[in-house]
């Protein structure tokens, strides 16, 4: 395994933040459900790939507004 999966939420009009990290892009999906973003209903975010390293981008894998 050489990558993780997080969603990250907006909390208010100018900031987001991380909710949680995943093994799996699957069950990043699967907790999505319980996550939503500022004056959103449940289950919308977005989910990101990153690669472990010092020069490792995130990279936008799932979207749901």
């Amino acid at each position: 395994m050489n990558e993780i999966f997080y969603i990250k939420n907006t909390v208010d009009e100018w900031h987001s933040a991380i909710k949680g990290y995943f093994p799996t892009l699957e069950s990043a999906k699967e907790a999505l459900k319980d996550c939503c973003d500022w004056y959103r209903p449940m289950g919308t975010g977005r989910i990101y790939k990153v690669g472990f390293g010092i020069s490792a981008e995130p990279e936008l894998v799932y979207e749901n507004l």
